[in-house]
């Protein structure tokens, strides 16, 4: 009885449920830290987040400056290191698109983003879209 007991126990500590990120180490809480246009003009960024888990990203700007939150699909192509954010739309009027106005503050210059993944490590992210240069920082 006490070894059916164990192997239960056994069987139970063995078994998880944790799910392996779909992007690889791009999943996950970034702090956009800056942006660079290939024009030469750099912006700092105060407080603005990329949420990335699966098909989703949130862009949430949390230092109050009135740019909003705005989910949108997310697909990462490692073979090609490109990732594509499209979709967005702002947090509670999701019958909308999000407008290219409203995405230039997080360094989306279009409704549909096509971005090369420059760098990525389990601190930093770069990424290059036709117009800029985002840089990121594990949040």
């Amino acid at each position: 009885m006490n070894r059916l007991l164990y192997l239960f126990l056994l069987c139970l500590t063995l078994a998880g449920c944790a799910k392996a990120p779909m992007n690889g180490a791009l999943d996950g809480q970034w702090q956009l830290l800056r942006y660079e246009t290939t024009d030469g003009e750099v912006r700092d960024c105060r407080r603005l987040y990329y949420s990335i888990q699966l098909q989703v990203v949130e862009l949430a700007d949390k230092g109050g400056e009135g740019y909003g939150t705005y989910i949108g699909r997310f697909a990462y192509d490692e073979g090609r290191a490109e990732v594509v954010i499209r979709e967005l739309r702002p947090r509670g009027d999701e019958g909308r698109l999000a407008t290219t106005d409203e995405l230039q503050p997080f360094g989306l210059f279009a409704t549909d983003n096509v971005l090369h993944v420059v760098a990525v490590d389990d601190d930093h992210l770069t990424l290059r879209s036709d117009v800029a240069t985002l840089y990121f920082r594990k949040f």
